[in-house]
């Protein structure tokens, strides 16, 4: 279509439109018909729901077709933009100018070329006050190893294969699929920030060494395994973590019984606030679950669960998080971001329970245990949905209300509770038999 600044300004992202793949595209393309090849692209709208919309130009020989980014609509207008395509689509078939090439030099000369080592400590300066300490910690760690191999290279000479011989080394050498799959997705994001702040010129991503999802034997991608590990009663596993919980603060024995009564996930109970609490209604308010404040419900807290809150401050404090950043009892501080202590201290615990595979208990098991004792407790699958705060949908509901809702988890909460009494009075391996007989062979 032959665009105006009119049209231009009307064009929004279309979010219903996806890949062959049905995948979400990484930009949105208008041709102008005007200038050969001269296109604009939509990018997906950011925080605020603004899109950005770029000119770029579209050049070369059919086998090897190259774009140069003109600059975004706003900064150029829709004359000035065919203007600048007109002359570099000149420059280059009359006189063989590379235009990205005459970029790069010219970025160059002003900045001087930067190194992987100084990409990659200009990135963690940037970010450092947004990431919480763990994930900096382990942004830090795959800056590291980036930099350990290729830190004195220039960053726009970092190519695709020495990235995959990095990959291939942390997943084979080190047996860490996983941390090569996050060292991947750290270079990736190093990479797309650099261009945008112009620390680097536009260039294919080194990082983007994976083509399609659909090719499951690429030695590049790492399937996603679901974690099923739970406290598994037949073994007394919860037996002995509560047990070995007694030697540390009562703190973690608190975090442990209220992530297994109330189903909340790590973040959700790790940031929850004074405030979320109504004790005349005895309830806890999940006002950050998973996939928004939208889906927010109320988490019945029946006696052991307020036991628990009492030993972390009820009653004493009225503001603030519960799991403060700076220490138990002090208001005024922010929502701790991680649960370091237990990653460093109590997971090497040797009387950690463990599986065939050596992987200890993790935060979010608790939540997982919980689901499946109720389980265990022939639960339906329509009420441990409603306990574990998954959004209601369909016949679920048409069919129960908020307190309905309400109701369900406080029944499934007090048999937890009775479950976790079972433990503590020693019959952890037969506190599931009375359910078991309901059973019919």
């Amino acid at each position: 279509m032959s665009l105006t600044d009119t049209r231009i300004s009307k064009l929004k992202w279309d979010s219903s439109k996806r890949t062959p793949s049905g995948n979400i595209p990484q930009d949105q393309r208008v041709t102008d018909t005007d200038v050969k090849g001269l296109h604009l692209r939509i990018y997906p709208p950011n925080s605020s729901g603004n899109s950005s919309k770029v000119f770029y130009l579209q050049y070369g020989y059919s086998t090897n077709r190259k774009h140069y980014r003109i600059g975004a609509w706003g900064e150029w207008s829709l004359s000035e933009a065919r203007t600048e395509a007109r002359r570099v689509r000149r420059a280059y078939y009359d006189h063989q100018i590379d235009p990205n090439q005459v970029k790069k030099q010219r970025v160059q000369v002003a900045k001087g070329r930067l190194t992987v080592k100084e990409l990659a400590d200009a990135y963690l300066a940037e970010h450092k006050t947004e990431w919480s300490a763990s994930y900096f910690r382990a942004s830090s760690t795959h800056a590291k190893k980036l930099i350990r191999k290729y830190g004195s290279f220039f960053a726009e000479d970092l190519t695709k294969k020495q990235v995959k011989d990095l990959f291939r080394e942390v997943k084979d050498g080190d047996k860490s699929p996983s941390q090569a799959d996050h060292l991947k997705g750290f270079i990736k994001r190093m990479y797309y920030w650099g261009m945008d702040d112009s620390l680097i010129d536009d260039m294919s991503n080194p990082a983007n060494i994976v083509r399609s999802k659909g090719r499951a034997k690429n030695p590049y991608r790492i399937p996603k395994v679901s974690r099923t590990r739970v406290l598994e009663a037949d073994k007394g596993e919860a037996t002995a973590f509560f047990e070995m919980l007694k030697d540390y603060d009562p703190l973690w024995t608190h975090v442990t019984t209220l992530y297994l009564l109330t189903g909340l996930r790590n973040t959700e109970l790790r940031t929850a606030m004074w405030e979320d609490i109504d004790l005349s209604q005895r309830t806890l308010n999940n006002r950050t679950p998973k996939g928004g404040r939208m889906n927010s419900y109320q988490v019945p807290l029946c006696d052991m669960a307020i036991d628990c809150l009492r030993g972390l401050g009820l009653g004493k404090i009225a503001k603030g998080p519960i799991f403060p950043y700076d220490g138990l009892h002090k208001p005024t501080s922010k929502p701790r971001a991680d649960w370091d202590y237990y990653q460093r201290m109590i997971s090497e615990d040797p009387r950690m329970p463990r599986d065939d595979d050596g992987e200890y208990i993790h935060i979010h098991d608790l939540r997982r245990t919980a689901i499946t004792w109720l389980q265990e407790m022939r639960v339906s699958v329509e009420s441990r949905a409603i306990y574990k705060g998954s959004r209601p949908d369909g016949v679920t509901s048409q069919v129960y209300s908020q307190a309905d809702q309400l109701y369900i988890r406080k029944r499934c909460q007090e048999m937890i509770e009775a479950r976790i009494h079972d433990i503590q009075a020693g019959n952890e391996e037969t506190m599931f038999d009375e359910h078991r007989k309901q059973i019919k062979i």
